[in-house]
């Protein structure tokens, strides 16, 4: 049984996502150590908190935790998307992907959090360029088209 129990925790411990089990009533039993590391607390701070504190207060990202957590209490799963906040004010954009455990005579929720911020970044960063880009061919009164070799067609 130990060989056993340390062989999950290894996986709970290192996996490349942050992992998070917490009460129906939202308060937080375990987060690993990427989830430690993604939200500057320490597995202590966490045992403190709430579900609610990771996200922004007040915030449409609030609003898309508790309807996600209504529907987990449903259906015994759900995947989001939605903002959160770390220690520092930093905010994150991830994918949450929970389920409702039966764990002896009640339940818990497993939640994997997969980190978006950088994609969601990227995104920012490209729609931009492609506004300027509109924006400054407009300016030139240049413009662009495709040209398809297999159809000879022109757009």
């Amino acid at each position: 049984m130990k060989a056993s129990e340390y062989r999950f925790r290894s996986l709970f411990e290192q996996a490349g996502d942050a992992i998070l089990i917490h009460e129906t009533d939202g308060s937080i039993v375990e987060m690993n150590r990427k989830g430690c590391e993604l939200f500057e607390y320490s597995s202590e701070d966490f045992r403190n908190m709430t579900i609610a504190q990771v996200h922004p207060p007040g915030s449409e990202s609030a609003k898309i935790g508790r309807q996600a957590h209504d529907t987990l209490l449903k259906e015994g799963k759900v995947i989001f998307e939605s903002q959160f906040i770390t220690k520092s004010g930093k905010i994150l954009y991830g994918e949450v992907s929970s389920r409702l455990l039966n764990v002896g005579d009640g339940q818990l929720i497993h939640s994997i959090f997969h980190d978006l911020t950088d994609r969601r970044q990227a995104e920012a960063a490209l729609i931009k360029s492609e506004k300027r880009l509109v924006e400054a061919q407009k300016i030139a009164n240049l413009g662009d088209f495709v040209w398809e070799i297999d159809t000879g067609d022109v757009t």
